[in-house]
């Protein structure tokens, strides 16, 4: 009977344990996750300044001739033109390699370590590079390219991996080595067969994170041996596909761009061209020149055309008759009334965002999760072809104790015209309670630079200064009951 009482008396003690365990598990875990945070949020607007971002924008174009020892100095004006960049501010820089004194040899040890040191200046210098190697600089290639294409291949060859070694700074390569000023136009050996050999040539050889570019979309479909855009576009993946972009410098010269487009009926071809631009350079980079004052690049058609095709990269000289001309047209209405065109159309090229809105608030006080929301809109010709990170930081202002949420986002899938949310959560429980700062940072993986938004914030080196936030949670509360 005492053993039976005993073990009904614990039962009903488990019981009672079980059930106020029930309550109290929960309760105290709402309890220490109590957190409650006031946001206030930094004003800000959209803003027509000028953004110093890389990938995009003007360029300038800096020509070397490499030479066999003695024959004088290659390298002899290097200084001056990093100098005339930087003084410039240009971000982008075209270098031209003129191999036309080794047409008939492989390139020595002199040769390639002039290219080594070429690229190394220029990287150094904080540019990216559109390298493009050729045979002439005079319109007269048929003369001065090698007799054989083995040797074109065989310079392929041996530049490969000098260029590869400099991957962080080279970022596209332009033609593929042959014609008129690389510009891959009257030369011997440029059938489809061997157009396509080189192409994947330097595909192979070259490091997959280095887009490509061939002359005119007839070309593109002649190396990929595709007549149309692709449905389900590899983006990205280093194949030769997602890397082979256009260059065009007959942009906007004619109905044809100068021979860029090709049929019986070019206007038909030219809105043809256009079209496969605007579906490809979504996701591989699109430049040139724009040349030759005519119709074609007054203001109005120009912009509506460099939009379409996407374009993030124009050279700085060509055509200054075409520059004078934007500028003399005035902009009506939005954050750039009355700037100049030619100022719209710099500021447009490549990418450009602007933060529409950024919230940071909780669903409940007791999940202990306060949740960060931000639109970003791309108001660019173009995407950012180069990944980019993105992250929201919080620092202490007491004690300057700062935490980083990545932000899971890829910024090349943010098209031209389109808008993308980003979200993080961030955990407040182990916070000390407080005052916090918010930052959101957007930086170019390759080098950790800062990548500018389009928003009149505070540029620190942590990110734009977003606003702040008072924390109380169980620790602050504690804090202020008991000092």
């Amino acid at each position: 009977m005492k053993a039976k009482k005993f073990f009904r008396s614990f039962a009903v003690l488990f019981s009672v344990v079980i059930i106020v365990a029930a309550f109290a598990v929960p309760a105290a875990y709402i309890y220490f996750n109590f957190a409650e945070i006031s946001y206030s949020q930094q004003p800000f607007s959209e803003t027509a300044d000028e953004l110093d971002n890389p990938y995009q924008g003007l360029y300038f174009i800096h020509g070397y001739r490499l030479r066999p020892e003695g024959d004088g100095d290659p390298l002899a004006e290097l200084e001056s033109a990093i100098r005339h960049d930087s003084e410039a501010g240009t971000r982008l820089v075209l270098v031209e390699i003129n191999l036309a004194a080794y047409a008939d040899s492989d390139l020595d040890d002199d040769a390639l370590e002039q290219l080594d040191e070429i690229l190394t200046r220029w990287t150094e210098a904080g540019k990216q590079i559109i390298l493009r190697f050729l045979y002439d600089w005079d319109g007269n290639n048929l003369e001065t390219e090698p007799d054989s294409f083995e040797q074109v291949l065989r310079h392929v060859e041996q530049t490969a991996p000098v260029v590869n070694r400099h991957a962080d700074g080279v970022y596209i390569l332009q033609g593929v080595y042959l014609g008129d000023y690389g510009e891959m136009h009257h030369s011997a050996h440029l059938s489809k067969e061997n157009t396509k050999e080189i192409a994947e040539k330097i595909a192979e050889l070259t490091d997959s994170s280095i887009y490509l570019a061939v002359r005119t979309p007839g070309q593109w479909e002649t190396v990929t041996g595709l007549d149309e855009y692709p449905e389900g576009f590899p983006a990205f993946d280093g194949s030769l596909l997602s890397r082979l972009s256009l260059f065009n410098d007959g942009m906007l010269g004619s109905v044809s761009d100068l021979g860029t487009y090709f049929g019986n009926d070019l206007a038909a071809a030219r809105e043809e061209g256009i079209a496969f631009q605007e579906m490809l350079c979504r996701s591989v980079p699109n430049g040139g020149e724009i040349v030759i004052d005519n119709p074609y690049n007054d203001f109005n058609n120009a912009l509506a055309d460099l939009k379409r095709m996407h374009v993030s990269y124009i050279n700085g000289d060509y055509d200054q008759n075409v520059y004078k001309k934007w500028s003399e047209t005035v902009i009506q209405g939005g954050v750039f009334n009355g700037t100049d065109g030619y100022y719209y159309i710099r500021q447009h090229l490549g990418y450009r965002f602007v933060m529409r809105s950024n919230s940071l608030w909780q669903s409940s006080r007791y999940d202990g999760v306060a949740r960060f929301s931000c639109e970003l809109e791309n108001v660019g010709f173009a995407s950012p072809m180069k990944k980019f990170d993105v992250k929201l930081l919080i620092e202490n202002a007491e004690t300057g104790a700062r935490i980083e949420f990545p932000i899971n986002a890829d910024l090349r899938n943010l098209k031209s015209g389109e808008k993308m949310t980003l979200q993080t959560s961030v955990s407040l429980p182990d916070l000390e309670g407080g005052e916090y700062l918010v930052y959101l940072s957007v930086t170019d993986s390759s080098d950790g630079s800062q990548i500018r938004l389009a928003n009149d914030l505070e540029l620190t080196p942590d990110g734009y200064s977003l606003g702040s936030f008072e924390l109380q949670n169980v620790r602050s509360r504690a804090k202020k009951a008991f000092g």
